[in-house]
């Protein structure tokens, strides 16, 4: 009858240790369902600024190229001034040879 007893008791023992072992398994499950969302809340969160800080390189890329664009507008139109000024003093240079030779005559 000992024996009986102690089987009980140990079979007893089992039982508790396996819901036990059940009851921690249940938990570390719900902890890495949790653990998953929040990672991907997480991956979400940095994917969601990572697209908003392309979109912001790719409009300054975009704003630098215009600027760019813009300077060069302006060096080819200070080019065309100078050049039209260039003209211009060849052409004042020659009047004043014209004006300084009827002057003599």
């Amino acid at each position: 009858q000992a024996w009986m007893e102690n089987a009980y008791t140990h079979h007893e023992s089992l039982a508790k240790q396996i819901k036990e072992l059940e009851e921690a398994n249940a938990k570390l499950q719900a902890d890495v369902v949790s653990r998953a969302d929040e990672v991907s809340g997480i991956d979400s969160g940095l994917e969601k600024k990572l697209d908003e800080v392309t979109q912001q390189l790719n409009e300054a890329t975009a704003e630098v190229a215009s600027l760019q664009l813009d300077s060069e507008e302006k060096e080819e139109y200070k080019q065309k001034l100078e050049d039209e000024i260039v003209s211009y003093q060849e052409e004042l240079q020659q009047l004043s040879v014209k004006y300084a030779e009827e002057v003599a005559s």
